[in-house]
């Protein structure tokens, strides 16, 4: 017996557990193939169920209720790419058709001219679904289509985008949007499963303006922009880019430019469009003209006599006013007259009385000299 650390044992233990394990792989993936079919056939029933509307993303539904809203209300229909016409005896085994593995077969694929999506090959049929107003029985009797369903696929930035777009039943109005694979940077472009930027594709048109003629239909004008775009009214063929994932938002443009192009499935819309109807504006109906009612026979009016010249009364004789005097000015009557109050004068000081000089006598003569005044009064002697 060998050592166990020699080469040739540690060459021969790691061959038999690398046998060991492929066996077991091997026979899992052979023994569960039947049941990995059916659980990707369920969840494609379930991406176009929620595309639809009929089921909420994510709802939990048992197997056999998928299948069973599946069978009512979808039909499947193989269609020729080149041709745009359904394949009767193809569609007759729809629920077995693999558009993916039609594409990597050389037989039943060909060659896609350049593109913008990325796409490599093209299978010569592609599956629709028709999505039902109404239950039908197995047999599909009760359909009324309300609504188209295609498969998308195309290029984003790390991996390739597998999808659903819905169109309403005139070819132009987008009733939804879905990815069931891809491998996108989780929170960048891995903003293509949010259901939120999903549903801003709801109402977004695809050709052309809501009513109009298909014959002014050209390529089809819905993209994915940079930044915000406005609300379906406003801004049809538009939708908001998602956030860090440029790349990843022009390839979505590009793959859902592809698959409704001359391309894709543009020849099947095209064949069909005669026969959906396409809902245009409301058409009111003209009012009856309005008679112009006659103009009533006026009677003639009594001829108009001049009326004489009117009599004017004599004027009144002007009397002249009466002359009012002029009244006298008022004075204004003067503010008493206070007495100033009496101040006491004060009394002079006395002062002395100087002596009377002695003056000299002088020598009159006797003729000129005068008698002097008596002072004593008159009358008295």
């Amino acid at each position: 017996m060998q050592p166990s650390n020699s080469v040739s044992y540690i060459l021969g233990f790691c061959a038999a557990v690398c046998l060991a394990c492929s066996v077991v792989v091997a026979t899992s993936a052979v023994g569960l193939k039947a049941r990995q079919e059916a659980n990707k056939e369920l969840d494609r029933q379930k991406k176009v169920l929620a595309v639809a509307g009929l089921i909420k993303e994510g709802q939990a539904l048992r197997p056999e209720q998928v299948r069973e809203l599946f069978q009512k209300r979808i039909k499947s229909v193989i269609v020729s790419l080149q041709s745009g016409k359904i394949d009767e005896a193809a569609t007759k085994e729809a629920a077995k058709f693999d558009q993916q593995k039609a594409k990597a077969e050389p037989k039943t694929s060909r060659k896609s001219p350049k593109n913008m999506a990325g796409v490599d090959r093209l299978p010569l049929q592609g599956l629709v679904f028709l999505v039902s107003k109404t239950d039908m029985d197995a047999k599909g009797n009760g359909f009324s289509l309300n609504q188209y369903i295609f498969p998308i696929e195309g290029k984003g930035l790390w991996s390739t985008l597998f999808g659903f777009i819905a169109l309403a039943s005139d070819f132009n109005e987008i009733t939804g949007l879905t990815f069931y694979q891809h491998g996108e940077t989780p929170g960048l472009g891995g903003e293509v499963d949010n259901s939120g930027w999903k549903a801003k594709w709801q109402g977004r048109l695809a050709f052309g303006q809501k009513g109009s003629s298909p014959s002014t239909w050209k390529a089809p004008k819905i993209e994915v922009i940079k930044g915000l775009a406005g609300n379906a009214k406003e801004d049809p063929y538009r939708v908001d880019g998602l956030s860090g994932a440029t790349i990843t938002s022009k390839g979505v443009s590009n793959l859902v430019r592809f698959w409704l192009g001359e391309h894709g499935f543009g020849k099947f819309i095209q064949n069909n469009l005669t026969q959906s109807p396409v809902h245009p504006a409301p058409i009111r109906p003209m009012p009856a003209p309005i008679r112009p009612m006659p103009a009533p026979i006026r009677p003639m009016p009594a001829p108009i006599r001049p009326m004489p010249a009117p009599i004017r009364p004599m004027p009144a004789p002007i009397q002249p006013a009466p002359i009012r005097p002029t009244p006298a000015p008022i004075r204004p009557t003067p503010a008493p007259i206070r007495p100033m109050p009496l101040r006491p004068t004060p009394a002079p000081a006395s002062r002395p009385v100087a002596a009377p000089k002695p003056r000299a006598a002088t020598s009159l003569p006797a003729a000129t000299s005068r008698p002097v005044p008596s002072t004593q009064p008159r009358g008295v002697r």
